[in-house]
């Protein structure tokens, strides 16, 4: 019951914050500065996690010994909110015996809620950044710096305004519990279930339709949930199990599910809400992130669509039947309520241009008044709160990921690593971009592992962003390429978090679902290299420039596709497989006379598929039929 409340409270109070109604009570001056506000909300969502989160698996109730990491977790942040002024003052002199026993204590209290939410990793490396000022003059190589007393490393993780209280937690305070519950509220207004359905009615009846119903879905659900693992529990559990029903193997259905949530990630308008953090990190406007990151996030999901297209098709698997799949018209006439606060969302957004965290609370008024009011599906008072209590609860990893992402760039501020390791990979790849890239990819990679995508986002545009903006790539496109190869830890083994998830649903091998995952998602490894050599991609140069490189990369991604899965117009012969998938990659090459040449041959391995037995013997199968 106390973790109910204590849930509700921090998202009620979230909403009250962001909307300023403390400032308006007529009886009552208070202002209360960002950086209290990210202490109150990490010193509530912090206990959760030990509320919700035993320290081992299958034990039930409280210890003594969660007790006292609630209280390690309550009373330094209670100190910066009673006493921030004294707090900001000893930022610009020293900090003070006491604030070293509060960083040391909410420093512990962090780790372990790292390890019980999140897994040994994460806690792991954030204890590694934080012992590096001090020992980084003992160490080799890149990791050698001046080192630093502990004192001064106190003051930059503890005091403002680098550390803990920066800008990765105001923006999980604000941004992410905003859309959290405007998410939370969608799906407990039925929301979930017209998404759903708008998938099915749209591409269920037609050849692999569960599969692409699952891909349209997941890709809609993903975009206002923002995280591939509990995408993949919510849509996963009722699509894997509909494309195992219409023939498509366990493991393939997982990758599907799992590539399809991943992605959510990828789409704009929210990117799991490293959208907003990308736009206040590089100091650009919002609708720039969006309009970049929008033609390779459709190019990302067309890949996916053309694969489970070609598959179903090899395989013979038909659409869904059935009288009660439903119609758009009757989709849009009962789920209307659900899809105007999206467009609400997206007008407040890109139209009228208010805060984020605003347009997101402004479309969650907009789900309780329409839902309020509603007969079927009501949005009474009790799933309002089992909305504030999901909010709060699916805050818990973010947040505490975002604490540790800001202790790690605070870190990597006093020591200049970053730099360290961006001049080695520019050196190492010795003037070649291409060289660059891959050893780029392979860190992201690396970095990326068991990180959710606010905190991987956050390191690898540290780490290995400059690196490629040395080279002239613009930075926007520079980091945008390293989310995208970062977040390919979530589908592809030995990690593969999303895959493990669909994996569990599908009753199937999680390396088998993490292979077909990476086979199905293949673009998020291809995709960023085109955009890095076609700038056309993210919709720079001219509308020329900009056509024709969408168009050849459309054609690639239908070749390449073809290629991964053996069939075009039929089945293909290994020669035509081979030719598809080298030549269609060709395709996403920036020169127009590899193109040509590439087009020349795909065209050349169709002519052979048009003239194939197969092919004529299944148009005459066909024609009998009808």
């Amino acid at each position: 019951m106390a973790r109910r409340v204590l849930a509700i409270s921090i998202t009620a109070w979230s909403v009250i914050y962001i909307f300023h109604l403390i400032e308006y009570l007529p009886f009552i001056k208070l202002f209360i500065a960002p950086a209290q506000h990210q202490a109150i909300f990490l010193g509530s969502i912090l206990p959760l996690a030990f509320l919700y989160f035993p320290a081992k698996k299958n034990r039930k109730g409280l210890r003594w010994y969660d007790y006292i990491l609630i209280v390690m977790s309550v009373v330094p942040n209670a100190y910066v909110v009673f006493f921030y002024d004294l707090w900001q003052y000893h930022a610009g002199t020293h900090s003070t015996s006491y604030e070293l026993v509060f960083l040391i204590a909410l420093f512990i209290a962090l780790l372990e809620g790292l390890r019980r939410v999140l897994g040994i990793i994460l806690p792991i490396l954030t204890l590694c950044f934080a012992i590096h000022p001090l020992v980084c003059n003992y160490l080799p190589g890149i990791l050698f710096g001046r080192g630093y007393t502990f004192d001064r490393v106190t003051t930059q993780f503890f005091l403002p305004s680098d550390g803990i209280y920066s800008l990765p937690l105001n923006i999980s305070a604000t941004i992410v519990i905003a859309f959290l519950f405007f998410g939370q509220l969608l799906v407990a207004s039925g929301g979930g279930k017209t998404l759903m359905d708008l998938a099915l009615s749209a591409v269920g009846r037609v050849r692999g339709g569960g599969a692409k119903a699952s891909v349209v879905a997941s890709g809609l659900f993903g975009t206002l949930s923002g995280s591939p693992t509990s995408n993949v529990a919510t849509t996963g559990t009722f699509t894997v199990p509909m494309m195992k029903s219409t023939g498509y193997r366990p493991a393939f259905a997982a990758g599907v599910e799992a590539t399809a949530s991943n992605g959510g990630q990828l789409m704009p308008p929210v990117m799991g809400v490293v959208a907003f953090l990308m736009a206040e990190m590089l100091q650009v406007p919002y609708f720039q992130v969006c309009y970049t990151a929008f033609i390779p996030a459709v190019l990302y999901y067309i890949l996916i669509f053309l694969q489970v297209d070609f598959e179903a098709a090899r395989k013979g698997l038909k659409g869904l039947e059935g009288q009660d799949l439903p119609s758009v018209i009757g989709t849009l006439k009962s789920g209307w309520p659900h899809v105007l606060p999206v467009i609400i969302l997206v007008y407040f957004l890109f139209i009228v241009k208010y805060s984020p965290e605003l347009c997101a609370l402004f479309s969650s008024v907009a789900i309780v008044v329409i839902g309020v009011f509603r007969r079927k599906n009501a949005l009474n008072l009790a799933r309002i709160l089992e909305a504030m209590e999901g909010s709060a609860r699916t805050a818990i990893i973010v947040v505490l990921a975002c604490a540790m992402a800001g202790l790690m760039m605070g870190s990597v501020s006093l020591t200049g690593i970053a730099i360290s390791i961006s001049g080695d990979l520019v050196r190492i790849a010795g003037g070649n971009l291409f060289l660059l890239l891959v050893l780029a990819a392979i860190t992201c990679f690396i970095f990326g592992m068991g990180m959710g995508s606010i905190p991987c986002y956050i390191f690898v545009s540290i780490m290995v962003a400059p690196a490629l903006a040395q080279m002239g790539i613009p930075l926007i496109i520079a980091h945008l390429f390293v989310f995208w190869l970062a977040l390919s830890s979530f589908i592809t083994p030995p990690v593969c978090i999303a895959a493990y998830v669909a994996a569990a649903i599908a009753e199937c091998s999680p390396m088998r679902a993490g292979v077909w995952a990476t086979r199905i998602g293949i673009g998020i490894f291809i995709v960023p290299f085109a955009f890095v050599y076609n700038q056309g991609l993210v919709l720079y140069g001219s509308p020329l420039t900009i056509a024709t490189t969408i168009i050849f990369s459309l054609i690639g991604a239908l070749f390449t596709a073809a290629g991964l899965e053996g069939y075009l117009l039929t089945t293909t012969k290994l020669w035509q497989r081979i030719i598809f998938l080298i030549f269609g990659l060709m395709m996403f090459f920036p020169s127009l006379k590899v193109r040509l040449f590439a087009l020349t041959l795909l065209a050349i391995a169709s002519y052979f598929q048009l003239k194939s037995p197969l092919l004529k013997q299944k148009s005459a199968s066909e024609s009998q039929f009808s």
